[in-house]
């Protein structure tokens, strides 16, 4: 097959939807197909676009055997949605503009939302330039931005509604990441026959339980310190907030320490907080690769995964989860819905109320003061994931669902 994906989050970028591009690829790209990549110069949650670059519209670079274009686009450092969604659509023209002028044809077209505008624009290179248009639907905007309270004027709402049906109507092939998000893309008269369930995971070969020491006494922990990780984005659906006051409500016990890896809106508020209220026992890490955010993961003693409270917050699965339990770490999920489902299947951790800091801190304390149990459900964690939520696994599903759609036959072993 001849692939373009495309999407505006690729590595370097880091988070969820990164890195189930970089996954993707790699494996599709690995095999007999052609996959080229049309994503954004990397700016994504620092607004800072890197010196490689400045000053340039289009970037062509290698991601092992997959072509990488890059295109500049707006940046926005945390600003308004105003910003963000002029980062959206200046992504949208000018990934359209490069898409079209250049002179490959493709068999699939494979845009991966959350925005509609990045779909957008593979629609409008698919209906050119490719036999098939293939949208991944990784989250129900703009209605979760209107929840998290980012979107509020109803003209852009309703423009984002709009652009999301529109390319959701037209696609061949609808790639939904959840089952919250797959029963709501059918509940909205989407035909079952043009929809697929490829779930978020985690590369098992990649996130593996192999404890740093040395890692953990550069950061000022020793080994009498339960170290509770939460790696991924600090925004507004994952309520961080609670993680300060479970903290602030641990502060006499020395030994339990809180290790905040990424970025996001909410990060420099929370830090911020952490300064004025004196909280000794949280540490702040930038935003990591995952080569080396896996090292301060297995690292730790527990994962922290939040989602904020609310009905439409259960479609939510924190891919963090996955990596938490790759390691082999028992998990403690503040979250209610699908990803509570799925944590209880796998035994693999203790799910609390979401925003609720004194069930956080009980579930903590819990795991801190019985490591076998803590040990155990890590181990089940870990088993469990490698079976259900590899993301070779994933990536094959996916082989064979574009297959199909062309009917090309299998895929391949």
């Amino acid at each position: 097959m001849r692939i373009l994906y495309v999407t505006q989050y690729f590595p370097p970028e880091i988070g969820a939807g990164a890195s189930r591009a970089k996954e993707m690829v790699r494996y599709l790209s690995g095999g007999c197909h052609r996959v080229t990549v049309l994503t954004a110069f990397p700016n994504y949650l620092t607004g800072v676009v890197p010196p490689a670059y400045k000053n340039k519209l289009v970037v062509r670079e290698w991601f092992g055997e997959a072509a990488v274009v890059r295109v500049w686009t707006s940046t926005y450092r945390h600003r308004s949605i105003t910003w963000r969604l002029l980062n959206y659509v200046t992504f949208m023209l000018m990934a359209t503009f490069i898409g079209l002028a250049d002179d490959r044809k493709y068999d699939i077209v494979y845009a991966s939302s959350p925005s509609p505008f990045v779909c957008l624009a593979g629609w409008m290179v698919a209906f050119w330039k490719a036999k098939r248009f293939v949208f991944e639907a990784r989250d129900i905007w703009p209605k979760a931005a209107v929840m998290a309270g980012q979107l509020k004027n109803r003209y852009a709402v309703m423009l984002g509604q709009a652009l999301e049906n529109f390319c959701y109507a037209r696609a061949s092939l609808i790639v939904a990441v959840t089952k919250g998000l797959y029963d709501d893309l059918l509940e909205r008269g989407f035909p079952k026959s043009k929809m697929c369930l490829i779930a978020n995971g985690v590369n098992v070969n990649l996130y593996r339980p192999e404890r740093d020491t040395n890692m953990r006494r550069q950061i000022g922990y020793d080994g009498r310190d339960f170290v509770i990780v939460y790696a991924g984005v600090l925004g507004h659906i994952h309520a961080p907030s609670v993680i300060l006051r479970a903290a602030q409500l641990l502060s006499s016990n020395e030994t339990i320490k809180f290790l905040l890896i990424g970025e996001g809106v909410k990060k420099n508020e929370l830090m911020r907080e952490v300064d004025a209220k004196g909280i000794k026992n949280v540490t702040f890490v930038p935003g990591l690769p995952e080569e080396k955010l896996s090292v301060y993961v297995a690292s730790s003693d527990a994962g922290l995964a939040t989602v904020r409270k609310g009905k439409f917050f259960e479609i939510f699965v924190p891919v963090k989860m996955f990596t938490y339990m790759a390691c082999a770490l028992p998990v403690v999920l503040a979250a209610r819905g699908e990803a509570e489902g799925i944590l209880n299947k796998a035994r693999g951790g203790v799910v609390v109320d979401p925003e609720d800091p004194e069930e956080l801190v009980d579930a903590i304390l819990a795991l801190r003061d019985n490591r076998d149990l803590a040990r155990e459900m890590g181990k089940r964690g870990r088993e469990f994931v490698v079976k259900h939520y590899s993301r070779k696994g994933q990536a094959k599903k996916l082989e064979a669902s574009l297959l199909k759609l062309l009917s090309y036959g299998t895929k391949r072993n």
